[in-house]
Formats: structure tokens, C-alpha cells, sequence
């Protein structure tokens, strides 16, 4: 009688472990997800197939750095760094050796892609017998501004949904690839002479090879059915 109770809880548990194992192994193909790293990123995901998946993400990076101090020239500046890049994607994963690694095509509308630099004089400077007020001196800002719509690539670690289970967790490396931005000037105060659109077009000239913004991403997904 014992023999046949224990051989009947066996029985019930290789089934519960099967069913739980089958369970588990449940071919999920959308997910939910969210990134830090190059600002905020929410997404959702749709597997086609093993290889092939698609993602519609809503990225945001407005992290401004404030009283940044840098030495130029001999002075020290103080400088404020104010990025504005909000944009909508739309992307294709393919993954060529059946694993979690992944290569990342797509193409990115831009809300917003600009960066604004300003910089002022932390102290006081003195020119011949005449000490100025850094506020007197004046105020230098540059703006960058990208265009609107980007395409992207890149490479990944993880699955946009993931496999057999509901928690995934990867990371992206990627870039858009931008023309050269337009460059802004503005100058106030006693450096006001130096914002001329020589200048201004001399700055461009020097942000000419900044036509990549890079995209780093660390994300969580979910997989919902």
C-alpha cells in the first residue's frame, strides 16, 4: 500500500514539474521595456520569429550639467552643458547565430535634438588697471542643432522579448547617423563683438565630424503574452 502511495506522488509530481517546465517554456512574442543610459527609453516589442523582432521606443535625454568648471586659456570658465534630445523609433532586430546577440537597424524621429552650451567667467578679470565683474564680461552660448529625422545601427546583448520567461535584461550600443550640425552664437556684454557670423561660421566648421550621436542603453523587458 505504501509503494503504490509513493509511486502515485511521484506520479503527481513529474506532472506538476512538466506542467510548471512547459509552463515556463511559453513562447512569449510581446514585451514591454525600459532603458537607462543615453537618457529614458520605454519600448514595445514584437517577435516575429526567432530572428527577427520589432520595437517601437519613445527615447529622452535632458540631463543638463550646471557650473561645470574648466580651465581655458588661463581662466577659468564656468561652463553649463543643456542637451535636448527627445525622439520616436522604429527598429528591427536580427539575430544572426540564434542566441541573444543581435544587430539593430532602424530609424528615429526627432521631437527635439539640440545642445546648448554657455559659458561665463567664474571670477573677476583685470585688464590694464580696469577690473571687470564676470557678468560684465558677458555671456557665450553655442547651440547645436541636428536634423530631424535619423537612421540608426547598432548592436545588442539580450532579447527584445524574452525567450521562455517573463524578466530579460540586455544592453545596446548604437549610434544615429546625422549630417553636421547647425551651429548657433550668441555673445553678451564685452565679448558681444566676438558673435559674429564669421565666428559662428568657424565654430560650424569645427563641429563638422560631430554627425554621430551615440546611443548606450541598459534594459529591463518584461514579456506580457
Amino acid at each position: 500500500m505504501k509503494k503504490i502511495i509513493l509511486s502515485t506522488l511521484c506520479l503527481f509530481l513529474s506532472f506538476g514539474m512538466n506542467a510548471q517546465e512547459e509552463k515556463e517554456k511559453k513562447d512569449y512574442r510581446h514585451a514591454v521595456g525600459v532603458g537607462f543610459g543615453t537618457g529614458l527609453a520605454i519600448d514595445y516589442s514584437f517577435k516575429l520569429n526567432e530572428s527577427i523582432s520589432f520595437t517601437a521606443r519613445y527615447n529622452k535625454f535632458d540631463n543638463e550639467l550646471k557650473d561645470f568648471k574648466q580651465e581655458i586659456d588661463g581662466q577659468n570658465m564656468l561652463i553649463d552643458i543643456t542637451p535636448d534630445f527627445q525622439s520616436f523609433d522604429v527598429c528591427v532586430s536580427y539575430h544572426p547565430f540564434k542566441n541573444a546577440f543581435r544587430l539593430i537597424a532602424g530609424y528615429g524621429s526627432f521631437q527635439s535634438s539640440d545642445l546648448t552650451v554657455s559659458a561665463v567667467f567664474a571670477e573677476t578679470i583685470t585688464i590694464g588697471d580696469v577690473e571687470f565683474e564676470a557678468e560684465d564680461i558677458g555671456l557665450l552660448t553655442i547651440g547645436m542643432i541636428w536634423k530631424k529625422s535619423l537612421p540608426y545601427a547598432g548592436i545588442g546583448f539580450g532579447r527584445a522579448v524574452p525567450k521562455n520567461k517573463r524578466l530579460g535584461f540586455g544592453v545596446e550600443f548604437g549610434s544615429y547617423f546625422a549630417s553636421s550640425p547647425e551651429v548657433t552664437l550668441a555673445t553678451t556684454g564685452l565679448i558681444e563683438p566676438t558673435g559674429s557670423e564669421d565666428q559662428r561660421q568657424l565654430l560650424e566648421d569645427s563641429f563638422a565630424s560631430m554627425k554621430y550621436l551615440p546611443y548606450i542603453q541598459l534594459r529591463l523587458s518584461y514579456a506580457i503574452f
